[in-house]
């Protein structure tokens, strides 16, 4: 068996005399963990103490730290060293500019980013928008009532592209307003009859008005498109009304003509 080569030696914490190899001689300092532990506290305090650059608060930092360090926290680091990482910072965008995207495809992405954002946000929208319209709900239609009248250019395309989105959704609206004021809807009829045979003269060809009524239900059924007799001039038209003539009669889709409400032909009035 080999002689023993290590001595006993205390411990540096707890003062503890044990044996301890001849390799471990030179580094050997404490017994046991608990003591390394416990003995650190005394080892730091042989650092030294070092004022911030940034916010001249005093801290603790190792010996081998003193000449090296020069702020308390990575926050004074960075305040410190703003000027400096955004100078450095544009010199690198200078350096590497960024390659110039398309108007159209910059507009793309926008709109990209834009719809995700509201679809994360959607229900906070809602919610917020409910609230504020309660609170501010008379002030809110007014508002909406007298830009109603200075934008009804804006207000009718929203409308369509509103219908054209779900069309359900407004037949639904319409016929639950068609139960709710049926009365309206009746008196407006008989007054488009009223309104209809004033403007049909005595020398016009009944015959060839019923053709294009005709015409109209030939279409439907075939296609499967509702179509209608549309007045190219209409008859209750803001600058021009027109007549319940066969001269004046075209047939479309439906939805066309109710696109086309009473508007007068483009252009009519250019010189």
């Amino acid at each position: 068996m080999p002689a023993k080569t290590g001595s006993e030696k205390a411990c540096e914490w707890c003062g503890k005399v044990s044996y301890v190899p001849g390799w471990r001689l030179n580094k050997y300092k404490f017994c046991s963990f608990a003591c390394l532990h416990a003995g650190r506290p005394k080892r730091q305090r042989e650092g030294v103490e070092v004022e911030c650059a940034c916010c001249g608060k005093m801290y603790y930092v190792p010996q081998y730290r003193r000449n090296t360090t020069k702020t308390c926290s990575y926050k004074c680091h960075a305040q410190l060293n703003q000027e400096k990482l955004i100078v450095g910072r544009l010199k690198f965008w200078k350096e590497n500019p960024r390659p110039k995207i398309p108007e159209e495809e910059r507009i793309k992405r926008k709109r990209i980013r834009s719809k995700r954002l509201y679809e994360r946000q959607k229900d906070q929208r809602s919610i917020k928008a409910k609230e504020n319209y309660a609170a501010n709900n008379l002030s809110i239609r007014l508002a909406i009532k007298e830009d109603r009248k200075l934008n009804p250019e804006k207000y009718s395309n929203q409308s369509r592209k509103a219908r054209a989105k779900n069309p359900e959704r407004a037949r639904a609206r319409r016929r639950q307003d068609y139960r709710n004021h049926k009365v309206r809807y009746v008196a407006a009829a008989r007054k488009r009859e009223a309104e209809k045979l004033q403007r049909t003269p005595p020398w016009a060809d009944l015959k060839k008005i019923e053709e294009f009524y005709a015409l109209a239900a030939r279409l439907t059924k075939e296609t499967g498109i509702k179509h209608h007799v549309d007045h190219i001039y209409p008859l209750r038209g803001k600058t021009v009304s027109g007549l319940h003539v066969h001269t004046n009669l075209q047939v479309i889709p439906a939805l066309d003509n109710l696109k086309k409400s009473n508007r007068i032909p483009e252009g009519v009035f250019n010189d």
